[in-house]
């Protein structure tokens, strides 16, 4: 059974035409760093998860691959992927406590060469919580 989300906290993100990503609308007071989640890309178990929904970026200690590894999941614990391993130390920084909330986008997108599908995510993470 999926956790609900806080509705509130989509409030600060807004679609842009431009682009079609979304971005946080508060820069000013609040800084926010912006990563593509590792380890997408033909995760299974990811369809379910496609959408905007918040969630939670958790150290991995006993990871046997990278001692610093930094998960990032769904708030009922389904694990999305992964902080890029040249960004874990600069998200620690930048955060200072681990775990912590995180904005999280999924999509389903299709390889226009080889016509399979796979999935994308990209994670927003405000310096202080968004609630504040």
């Amino acid at each position: 059974m999926k956790a609900k989300t806080r509705k509130s906290n989509f409030r600060y993100f807004y679609k842009s035409k431009e682009s079609g990503y979304i971005y946080p609308s508060y820069y000013k007071p609040n800084r926010v760093m912006e990563f593509t989640v590792a380890g997408t890309k033909h995760r299974d178990g990811l369809k379910e998860y496609v959408g905007e929904f918040m969630g939670r970026l958790v150290p991995e200690p006993d990871n046997e691959n990278d001692q610093n590894a930094i998960r990032v999941e769904h708030t009922d614990g389904h694990l999305i992927g992964y902080v890029p391993k040249t960004m874990t130390q600069e998200i620690r920084d930048f955060k200072g406590l681990l775990p912590c909330d995180c904005y999280c986008i999924v999509q389903r997108k299709k390889d226009e060469e080889w016509g399979d599908y796979y999935y994308f995510a990209l994670c927003y993470v405000s310096e202080y919580p968004v609630d504040e």
